[in-house]
């Protein structure tokens, strides 16, 4: 006795609403897609499950890419696929991947304005290390500011003997960056101040010691100099 194969049903029909990466640009998709195990009342399902897959794979993809999304998808076309909660299982898979000129007219008009923002980013990068660069290298040195002042005035020599020079590199080198610590550094800060604002005098004092003492194991003299001063005093006693 020999038994048939399942019979295979096949359906082709177009979706024009496929989602690209970018919004408003859509592919247009041309699918051929066989499978089994179901009548002619599932071929809604078929083409809500097909559709449904080759979107979630399209909305990695710009419509300038339709071929090589295309090829994706046709490699894994033989890869059997079942429906949950149905009998019906996909056999085989087609697509061919078009984009109408407005989509691709608004893919090269949102590339465009990629690149833009890149140069953008780009620019003031280059204009901030600029700026560093004066602030640190030229203005931070009285005469280095001044032999860059006379590259620009060649024939403003009398300017050279102003103490504007000296004035400004005084207040850059006065002047220091804030930063923001880490969360997690404010919170550890938080805790030690905490901490101190608990102790008595001695207590505290003897704490501002032991700061120094890290401090300066760490190389970090600057520091433990700008600790408080304090009378040297021995550790506290625990209290029972």
């Amino acid at each position: 006795m020999t038994f048939a194969p399942p019979a295979v049903d096949q359906d082709r029909f177009l979706s024009r609403d496929i989602p690209s990466a970018v919004e408003g640009a859509h592919f247009l998709a041309d699918i051929t897609v066989q499978w089994r195990g179901g009548d002619n009342d599932c071929v809604d399902t078929i083409r809500r499950s097909v559709r449904e897959l080759v979107a979630r794979k399209a909305t990695g993809y710009r419509v300038t890419a339709a071929a090589e999304l295309a090829d994706l998808l046709n490699a894994q076309g033989s890869i059997r696929r079942r429906i949950t909660g149905t009998k019906l299982v996909i056999t085989q898979l087609h697509v061919r991947l078009t984009a109408s000129m407005e989509a691709q007219e608004i893919t090269a008009a949102w590339e465009e304005a990629q690149r833009e923002e890149a140069r953008e980013k780009l620019r003031q990068r280059q204009e901030l290390q600029r700026l560093r660069y004066l602030r640190d290298e030229i203005f931070g040195d009285p005469n280095i500011a001044r032999m860059y002042w006379h590259l620009k005035h060649p024939t403003d020599i009398s300017a050279l003997t102003s103490s504007s020079f000296d004035e400004v590199a005084s207040r850059l080198s006065s002047s220091t960056p804030t930063t923001r610590a880490p969360a997690g550094e404010q919170a550890i800060a938080t805790l030690i101040g905490e901490f101190l604002a608990g102790l008595e005098g001695d207590e505290r004092a003897h704490l501002v010691a032991q700061l120094g003492v890290v401090f300066r194991s760490f190389h970090r003299t600057d520091l433990a100099e700008r600790l408080p001063s304090a009378p040297t005093t021995p550790p506290p006693r625990p209290t029972s």
